[in-house]
């Protein structure tokens, strides 16, 4: 029996878990929070791609949290760059499966994926996800196309992208970048983000000691590795670290760092600082519209009687299910 073989007979005798309603709470998020007259991100591939210079991949749950994906299209789009946003759950690295056990599924959704890049024809193709380039780092060589090998991440690629004299509007905020450390990527993407902060005007940033012992980010499977209240003790700490420098925002760079850090602050407001992905200031100070952080208002409520009169709009425009729309908000945002 080969090596394939064996993997998918374990994969097979593993208790299911079910991806579908998994997927669905994410797809159901995105379509709930997002512009209901548009979608940042191309979830169904084309019958004929067209070309484009840079495909970028941004995962399964950044749509989550989806005015990143939309800030970052709209970043994207005022400095010119010919790109196609490839999200959702039709674009996932695997990585949900991989950490169920369904490693033979988990890899064969990374073949399919990644092959998906160059159908656009792209001379780069920039990611978002550490998780999904955790993924590709782990596949083989042999597996990934040379577009999926020679990729950038978005945030470098932002901050040689981003031309000082885009940055108009003044941002008048103190902030303490959370950034992970302890690998080349978190490195790069903790000292783009700081250059890219550097060139708004008004905004000042104060020097906090980055993230070391969560791995390369705060995703839900690194956090259960780590432990939820060793988690909430080291934000209160890392919190009570950036008030005393003076900064009076905590800006987060990946969307689950953003997701975690409100979540968890949700037990301790008073001694909490406000949360704001960079790509939200880089928009503001670009002088574009700013997209509203439906997420951190959502679980700062508490109210889903007062979410779903928020959503409905998107619920009637998007036809989407009233039940499975007040189950997902309960389940994400209803006080516990």
């Amino acid at each position: 029996m080969s090596e394939d073989e064996d993997r998918k007979k374990t994969d097979a005798r593993r208790p299911t878990y079910d991806y579908a309603a998994h997927f669905a709470r994410v797809r159901n998020m995105a379509d709930l929070t997002r512009n209901p007259n548009e979608q940042a991100w191309v979830s169904n591939m084309p019958a004929r791609p067209e070309h484009h210079q840079y495909v970028v991949w941004l995962g399964c749950n950044v749509i989550r949290t989806v005015h990143i994906a939309e800030s970052l299209s709209d970043i994207l789009r005022h400095a010119g760059v010919d790109f196609v946003a490839l999200g959702g759950p039709t674009h996932c690295c695997g990585s949900v499966h991989q950490g169920q056990g369904a490693k033979a599924v988990g890899d064969n959704m990374l073949r399919q994926t990644v092959k998906k890049f160059d159908a656009f024809t792209p001379e780069r193709m920039l990611n978002w996800c550490p998780s999904c380039d955790t993924q590709l780092r782990k596949a083989p060589s042999e597996s990934l196309t040379e577009t999926a090998k020679n990729r950038e991440t978005v945030t470098t690629f932002l901050a040689k992208a981003l031309r000082p004299d885009l940055f108009k509007v003044s941002v008048p905020v103190k902030v303490a970048i959370h950034a992970h450390a302890g690998t080349p990527d978190e490195d790069a993407d903790a000292l783009a983000t700081r250059e890219i902060l550097s060139r708004i005007p008004g905004l000042a940033i104060v020097d906090i000691q980055p993230v070391t012992e969560i791995l390369r980010h705060c995703s839900d499977a690194n956090l259960r590795k780590f432990g939820e209240e060793p988690y909430k003790q080291a934000l209160q700490d890392w919190i009570r670290q950036a008030k005393a420098a003076g900064a009076d925002r905590v800006v987060s760079i990946y969307h689950s760092c953003h997701r975690q850090l409100i979540l968890k602050q949700r037990d301790t407001p008073e001694t909490g600082m406000e949360i704001v992905n960079y790509l939200s200031l880089v928009a503001r100070s670009l002088g574009l519209s700013e997209r509203e952080d439906k997420f951190s208002r959502f679980a700062k409520s508490g109210d889903v009687d007062a979410m779903m009169a928020a959503v409905a709009t998107n619920i009637e425009k998007l036809n989407l299910d009233q039940d499975r729309a007040r189950t997902v908000l309960a389940k994400q945002f209803g006080k516990r």
